[in-house]
């Protein structure tokens, strides 16, 4: 973990990837008060396939054309 002021950050921007890999967390204050975060992100997530969502899709009971039918007929 690295702690730097608001200016400090400013003039780390362009070397935000390798503190953040070096460091792991930086902390940044205003007159000595921590104001936010940087964590890196871990990792990227994989979309998921059309067949992983169909997979994860509850089944209905009902066709979605007896359901669209029924809230019509319900006005």
């Amino acid at each position: 973990m690295q702690t730097l002021n608001i200016r400090e950050m400013r003039n780390a921007l362009g070397d935000l990837e390798s503190l953040l890999s070096t460091s792991g967390e930086i902390i940044i204050t205003k007159r000595g008060a921590a104001i936010a975060r940087i964590i890196p992100i871990q990792g990227k997530q994989a979309r998921p396939t059309h067949e992983d969502l169909h997979r994860l899709t509850k089944k209905l009971k009902k066709t979605s054309k007896t359901i669209v039918r029924e809230m019509r007929d319900e006005r």
